[in-house]
């Protein structure tokens, strides 16, 4: 029985792995631009994001779609950038978004309130 449990508890690590390879995948192949502006994907699985950055040009009009890929576990999404009001908070599944202007060119942070460990930068050039 314990030998069974320990091969199920295996083969459930190895879906969770290969889920997030998958989720870094398609997100690697959307393209940060869009016609109106600067459209990024952010997905959050497994109390991490699947981007640890992103770059936008200084000026432009940002939208950032958090993709919250958990089950029952709920993120946001704050930037520290001057007129950045945070994602509202979301139970997941479900997707908030996030709108600002890119500021000066530098680094800003990014982060989920409510799990310190979930961060990354926006580059702004």
């Amino acid at each position: 029985m314990a030998l069974e449990v320990h091969g199920m508890f295996k083969r459930f690590v190895f879906a969770l792995v290969v889920a997030g390879l998958a989720l870094s995948a398609v997100a690697a192949s959307h393209p940060a631009s869009a016609e109106d502006g600067t459209v990024v994907e952010i997905h959050a699985l497994l109390l991490a994001f699947d981007r640890s950055s992103f770059s936008v040009p200084a000026g432009a009009s940002v939208t950032v779609k958090l993709y919250n890929d958990e089950t029952y576990i709920p993120h946001d999404l704050r930037v520290d950038v001057p007129s950045a009001e945070p994602s509202k908070l979301c139970i997941g599944p479900c997707v908030s978004t996030l709108t600002f202007t890119a500021p000066d060119p530098g680094t800003y942070a990014f982060y989920c309130t409510l799990h310190p460990d979930m961060k990354g930068n926006v580059i702004v050039q």
